[in-house]
């Protein structure tokens, strides 16, 4: 992600210089809050844990409860180099989801031998981004503008896996890793001019197919933001 967060850093300098000699421009920055929605995710299946713990067959009653969820928050500034276009650079953690799994029943080992007992396993996970967007915007009265913003993103999902188990003979498994990806970002909102230089803003916005554990879903965040203009 190091490499990402420089690429990005580059590419933001290199065209606000340029916007800057075409038009004076203003720049921007904001804070904001809201709902993230881990889309399909699975955090934690109970399945992912039987061949760490030595089960091959497995004969009785799974259940998974799952946070879909989360609280996320955003820091984000740009810069407006015409009416209706803005360049905008953004860090998004996505807040932490938690996934719970139970297996209770007869468990068979390699050789067939059956055992009857209990498997849990809990996961934990995290997203955090970087984006950079082209930022569009569209009034539609004096004090209010839609707007529409569309780039790339660079992130770190970091999971923590634990499971353990009354079965003789196993061991607690714990397993931590972080996975980097990137892809698009993209999302839709409302600015709101309080003043000339405070103004808030209403978004719903996408990391597009984010990378967790070998496999890739979206992440949306649904927020409310304070902007100050400079």
């Amino acid at each position: 992600m190091k490499k990402t967060v420089k690429l990005l850093v580059a590419s933001i300098v290199a065209i606000s210089a340029n916007s800057a000699i075409a038009e004076s421009g203003k720049w921007y920055i904001g804070a904001g809050a809201g709902l993230s929605f881990y889309n399909d995710w699975s955090s934690a299946n109970i399945t992912a844990f039987d061949k760490a713990l030595g089960v091959v067959n497995f004969d009785g009653t799974r259940s998974t409860d799952s946070d879909d969820n989360a609280t996320g928050y955003k820091l984000f500034g740009g810069y407006t180099f015409h009416e209706n276009i803005a360049v905008e650079f953004s860090y998004i953690n996505m807040g932490n989801v938690n996934a719970n799994s139970s297996a209770s029943g007869t468990f068979y080992d390699a050789l067939d031998n059956p055992i009857v007992g209990d498997l849990l396993a809990s996961a934990n996970a995290k997203v955090e981004a970087i984006t950079l967007d082209a930022v569009l915007n569209y009034p539609i009265t004096a004090a209010t503008e839609v707007i529409v913003k569309g780039g790339i993103y660079g992130a770190d999902t970091k999971l923590q896996l634990t499971a353990s188990s009354d079965i003789p003979g196993t061991e607690n498994y714990n397993y931590s890793k972080t996975d980097g990806s990137s892809g698009l970002h993209y999302g839709i909102g409302i600015n709101f001019k309080v003043t000339d230089a405070i103004g808030l803003r209403a978004e719903w916005e996408r990391l597009y197919q984010v990378e967790a554990n070998s496999g890739e879903n979206d992440v949306d965040l649904l927020s409310a933001a304070l902007v100050y203009n400079f």
